[in-house]
């Protein structure tokens, strides 16, 4: 238990953080952040400030010293503050970050919470428009409604029907009848009806190749060729109509939200120079098309890249930015999942090459771009990463103290204790889950004398999920399952009490409206040792690893001082405090000069 206890301020670190201070456009200059944090104790060389302490009582509200003794709580608090600083600082010389798994947890956390600050503060606040930059939109001529006719000519040949395209788009510049046109040559049905008239679209909405004529085209002109993924358009005019103001900038804003990640990504590329080898994308292509994932990286040297012999084309740098560079392993470890032995990568052109590559530099870009702009600089972004740092050492630590026991071990646990290692009363039922209420009371209503097969669950248009668990089932699915007394699952303690065969009312939970029968029951009986062995090794490791975390605490404490100020901790306001905790708080604290 003092295990969890010394780590759980680490592990909320920054979950307390308010919405208004997050979301803060700039950050604050460490200097001036940190200047309202008061320093209550020093552990050695390190601080704990009244933040902390605030820090401390969120993530321990609920222990009982908060109502029966308030000032205990408050000195507990601080303890655990300076337990969380003792593993810390003893984590650390431990070396671990050398850890390349580790490292790269440590690596992971850094990222999530520079992209969460980078978010909050310069990405979500640049997506509101300035009207500097929407009378920028509005003069591109893009962001405006046109009056459009239309002539397609679908095209699955590579440009076979090109020429007849220009020829119709000569002779519409040269006077011929656009709608007469249209319903000769047009491919689209419903504008061919018309003679060609679509009606009003946004100009930006129409084929990207036509946006510089559409800049500068004129009512009554007819523009083209151009050539899309469904074939050959010609566009004729019928007028221009301007946004109003509100519904420009609803619709600018509504565009970068839809984009908002993926104009970030493309910033923070453009602004760190990023840009792929155009020399490798043909030796890559290649490689990737005849030679599976896993014979590419035992091929390559230990800089990730390898000379060409024979067939096999040489690999060397695939993309560069500023003081980074990407190669083939690079690549493949920041792949979603990776490849399995004996599959080949996806990888046809330069686009792929292009997007694998971004995807390998994007969280290192991210982070560098968030340092540049000194958001590690502000006081709880910095106190947030320093935490979560010691956090996934700390951890670490305590974990790699007490190596997993073997079987044996485990299963002397379990035939020593078969009282505690027993499984409840279970419930088998059938159980369907709805989306609405209505469905479910009409199921409940229907299946009253009903069996519940599948074929009836099937008619109904559920579907089944065989691993279904009572908190992991959603609306459309259905699934035999077992419940068990205790369980606080909503199904679960609707169908405690209900005999065999009964049918539940609807029944109301996170994920939908249940409706069950209960197909039988199963008493109270011993586990199995592959039932009881991960409950064992719970509780055998947390037994190992609190001894382990007392013992090495005491060491820590009798060798580091600690020094308290406090007036400095009686004031520290918390949470629901009240005046006579506050006053009791204060006269035992100030009693106190030292551990």
């Amino acid at each position: 238990m003092l295990a969890a206890l010394a780590l759980l301020a680490l592990a909320c670190a920054g979950q307390a953080r308010s919405a208004g201070h997050a979301a803060a456009a700039s950050p604050k200059p460490a200097a001036s952040a940190s200047s309202g944090a008061a320093t209550v104790a020093t552990v050695g060389g390190r601080k704990i400030t009244d933040l902390d302490i605030r820090r401390a009582a969120d993530a321990l509200d609920d222990d009982p010293l908060h109502k029966s003794d308030p000032a205990a709580w408050r000195r507990m608090l601080l303890d655990r503050c300076v337990d969380r600083e003792l593993l810390a600082e003893e984590a650390g010389r431990h070396g671990l970050d050398k850890d390349p798994a580790i490292a790269a947890q440590i690596a992971d956390r850094e990222f999530l919470t520079l992209n969460r600050e980078m978010y909050l503060r310069v990405i979500l606040p640049g997506v509101t428009p300035t009207p500097e930059q929407l009378r920028e939109v509005r003069a591109e001529g893009l962001h405006r409604m046109v009056d459009i006719s239309f002539i397609v000519l679908r095209d699955h040949d590579k440009g076979a029907r090109r020429p007849l395209a220009q020829h119709i788009y000569e002779q519409a510049k040269a006077g011929a009848r656009f709608d007469s046109l249209a319903k000769i040559y047009d491919d689209h049905p419903p504008t061919r009806a018309t003679g060609g008239h679509f009606g009003w679209v946004l100009a930006k909405d129409l084929n990207p190749l036509a946006y510089d004529a559409l800049r500068k085209a004129q009512v009554g002109e007819v523009i083209g060729v151009f050539t899309g993924a469904v074939g050959h358009e010609i566009y004729k005019i019928g007028g221009f109509r301007e946004l109003s103001d509100d519904s420009l900038y609803s619709l600018v804003l509504l565009e970068r939200k839809l984009n908002i990640a993926r104009d970030y990504e493309r910033s923070v590329l453009a602004k760190y120079h990023f840009a792929i080898d155009s020399t490798q994308i043909r030796s890559l292509v290649f490689a990737a098309g005849t030679e599976t994932a896993d014979s590419i990286l035992a091929s390559l040297g230990p800089d990730g890249t390898r000379s060409g012999q024979g067939a096999r084309p040489a690999l060397g740098i695939l993309a560069r930015c500023d003081g980074d560079s990407v190669t083939f392993p690079d690549m493949v470890r920041a792949m979603p999942a990776t490849p399995r032995n004996g599959t080949r990568l996806r990888v046809r052109n330069a686009e792929d090459v292009h997007d694998l590559c971004a995807r390998a530099v994007l969280r290192r870009l991210t982070v560098r771009d968030a340092r540049d702009r000194g958001i590690d600089g502000d006081f709880e972004t910095t106190r947030e990463l320093r935490l979560s740092r010691a956090q996934i050492l700390t951890q670490a630590m305590v974990e790699r103290s007490s190596p997993a026991p073997d079987d044996a071990v485990l299963r002397a646990m379990v035939e020593a204790r078969p009282d505690r290692y027993k499984r409840p009363r279970a419930t088998v039922a059938r159980v369907a889950m709805f989306a609405r209420r209505d469905s479910a009371a009409l199921a409940d209503s229907a299946w009253a004398g009903a069996e519940m097969t599948d074929s009836l669950f099937q008619a109904w248009g559920l579907r089944t999920d065989p691993h279904a668990a009572p908190g992991s089932i959603y609306g459309g699915w259905y699934a035999t399952m077992t419940l068990l007394d205790g369980d606080s699952d909503a199904l679960a303690r609707a169908l405690a009490d209900l005999p065999v065969a009964q049918l539940t009312p609807v029944v109301a939970t996170e994920r939908g409206w249940a409706v069950a029968r209960i197909v039988s029951r199963e008493e109270p009986r011993p586990l199995t040792f592959d039932e009881a062995a991960p409950r064992a090794l719970r509780e055998w490791r947390e037994d190992a690893e609190n001894k382990w975390v007392l013992q090495t605490l005491e060491r820590l404490r009798a060798k580091t001082p600690v020094r308290v100020v406090p007036g400095r901790l009686a004031a520290v306001k918390l949470a629901r405090a009240t005046a006579a905790s506050t006053s009791t708080s204060t006269s035992t604290t100030m009693r106190e000069s030292s551990r």
